[in-house]
């Protein structure tokens, strides 16, 4: 199924109008049933974004307080997510290179973050990467 026909499904899905019968109609045979793609975005019938709950939770065990999503603790730890989403998405999709682009500037960003943390508190930065599970590859 193309991804085409695919964001045409969810968009049909989530505005409940579907009246096409081509390829969309077609790719409704794939799920189960159309309304377990109904109000969910293409990303996350892919199974690349990170839902409310995980990001929640995340946001809770690496922030200060539960609003705190924009520290840069946050934000790695979402950023972690993603890539590791996009990881595996682009096992099986060997030759996606515009995910591939995405997942390399996420990365990039990801490495900034890390290098801010690391120059303002080492030990929160050795804390933080042993709890993710990556590397210390930041100079």
């Amino acid at each position: 199924m193309c991804k085409r026909a695919l964001y045409f499904l969810c968009t049909c899905v989530a505005n409940d109008s579907i009246t096409h019968v081509g390829t969309p109609y077609l790719a409704v045979r794939h799920f189960q049933t159309a309304s377990s793609v109904r109000g969910e975005s293409v990303r996350k019938v892919l199974g690349m974004a990170v839902s409310k709950e995980r990001k929640a939770e995340l946001i809770k065990q690496y922030g200060k307080d539960e609003n705190d999503s924009g520290s840069a603790a946050v934000q790695v730890a979402l950023l972690t997510e993603r890539i590791r989403g996009l990881t595996e998405h682009m096992k099986s999709h060997k030759k996606d290179f515009h995910t591939r682009r995405g997942l390399l500037m996420l990365v990039g960003k990801r490495r900034r973050l890390l290098s801010y943390i690391k120059k303002q508190d080492i030990e929160q930065y050795r804390e933080l990467i042993k709890s993710l599970g990556i590397r210390d590859n930041i100079q």
